[in-house]
C-alpha cells in the first residue's frame, strides 16, 4: 500500500526480530500455542505458555473468544502497553484471522487507535480495511495530525487542551498541560506557558463553539506556533468526537493547527 510507510507494515514473514522488536500474536486463554503465528511465537520468540501479555519477545492477545466485542478489551490493553513502551517496536500479525475464525474486516477496526502509534506495525490487509472504512486517512498530511500521545513539545509547539472556566486542571490532558507544559492553574481560557486552554466543561457544544472559534482566530494570527489539538471535550466533559470535531471545520485550512486523527475522520466524513 503506497500510502502507508513501509516501516508501519508488518512483514508477511517474520523469521527473526531485532533486539527491541516484539512479535504480537493471537492466542487462547489457556496459552496453548498450537498453530500459525502462535506456534511460531512459542518456538522462535519465547512465548512459552503465555495466555496474555508480554513474554520473551512476544505479546499475546487472546482471540479465541465468543465474539469481536470480547476481543476488543484485550486489544485495548495491548495498545495501552505499546503506548507505555515507545522503546519497543510491536509487529502485529493477522491476529484472529486464522484458527479463531475472524476476518480482516472484523479485526482491523479494533486497531484503529494504532494508526497514530509509530511503534506499532499492522498487516497490509489491516491497513487496507482501515483505509476502506475511512478510519485511516492517507490524504491528510502527517504534520496536520496531532499525535495520539504527546509527551514532549518541539520548539514553537503549543499543547491545546480542554479545560474549565475556573482553570482547575485536575485530570487528563489538563493535568498533563499543568505538570509538563506550563499551563497556569486558575486560567481556563487561552495561552499560558506552552499551552492553550479551551473550556469544554459546558452544557452543550454550542457553548464550546465560541471558544473554539477564538482559538482558530488566534492560531491564524500566530503562525510562529504549531498548535497540537488534543481530543478536547472527549474525556471528563463527556462529549464524543462526533460532537466536537465539527467545531474545528474552519481549522482545516489553517496549516499550523494539527487535529487528532479521530477529529479528521469525522470532518472528512461530513464533507
Amino acid at each position: 500500500m503506497e500510502s502507508v510507510l513501509q516501516n508501519r507494515i508488518t512483514p508477511e514473514q517474520i523469521e527473526q526480530l531485532s533486539a527491541n522488536e516484539i512479535f504480537v500474536f493471537g492466542t487462547n486463554l489457556m496459552g496453548n500455542h498450537y498453530g500459525g503465528a502462535a506456534q511460531m511465537a512459542c518456538k522462535m520468540f519465547g512465548a512459552g505458555g503465555v495466555s496474555e501479555g508480554i513474554k520473551g519477545q512476544t505479546y499475546a492477545i487472546p482471540v479465541v473468544l465468543a465474539g469481536v466485542e470480547r476481543v476488543k478489551p484485550h486489544i485495548e490493553t495491548f495498545l495501552d502497553y505499546a503506548e507505555a513502551h515507545p522503546e519497543n517496536r510491536f509487529l502485529v500479525t493477522r491476529i484472529g484471522c486464522g484458527l479463531a475464525g475472524f476476518t480482516d474486516e472484523d479485526m482491523a477496526p479494533l486497531f484503529a487507535r494504532a494508526i497514530d502509534m509509530a511503534n506499532v506495525t499492522l498487516p497490509h490487509s489491516f491497513w487496507a480495511v482501515l483505509k476502506r472504512e475511512g478510519l485511516y486517512l492517507p490524504d491528510i498530511p502527517t504534520n496536520r495530525i496531532a499525535p495520539y500521545l504527546i509527551k514532549e513539545l518541539a520548539e514553537g509547539e503549543i499543547f491545546v487542551f480542554g479545560s474549565n472556566l475556573w482553570g482547575k486542571h485536575y485530570g487528563g490532558a489538563a493535568h498533563l498541560a499543568t505538570t509538563m507544559f506550563g499551563a497556569e492553574w486558575g486560567v481556563g481560557v487561552g495561552l499560558t506557558g506552552r499551552t492553550y486552554a479551551i473550556p469544554t466543561m459546558r452544557a452543550g457544544v454550542d457553548m464550546i463553539k465560541p471558544y473554539v472559534d477564538d482559538f482558530i482566530t488566534f492560531a491564524r494570527e500566530h503562525n510562529e506556533y504549531r498548535f497540537l489539538v488534543t481530543r478536547i471535550g472527549c474525556g471528563i466533559a463527556g462529549f464524543t468526537d462526533e460532537d466536537i470535531a465539527p467545531l474545528f471545520a474552519e481549522a482545516v485550512d489553517v496549516e499550523n493547527i494539527a487535529l487528532p486523527h479521530s477529529f479528521w475522520r469525522v470532518i472528512v466524513s461530513k464533507g
